[in-house]
């Protein structure tokens, strides 16, 4: 009796744990990019087939960088991290 409320408790937080996903209107796939310079080589290589989200500002030195809990919920919705 405790192996399967134990299994029924996994499956639940396991299926609490999935992917939102996230469509853009444009039916583009969304790539987001933390380095403004990453932001520039990866804008060059898709050019306008996928829409590009650039966190960091340009300038911003990335050691000093944290990201917000909206910049960690884009990422978690992106179809593409770089």
């Amino acid at each position: 009796m405790k192996k399967i409320t134990f299994l029924t408790l996994i499956l639940v937080l396991l299926s609490a744990c999935s992917p939102i996903t996230n469509a853009p209107q444009s039916g583009k796939k969304t790539i987001v990019v933390t380095y403004s310079i990453l932001g520039a080589v990866v804008r060059d290589l898709v050019g306008d087939q996928a829409t590009l989200i650039v966190l960091m500002p340009n300038g911003q030195d990335p050691h000093e960088w944290d990201p917000s809990a909206k910049d960690i919920e884009i990422m978690n919705k992106a179809d593409l991290t770089v």
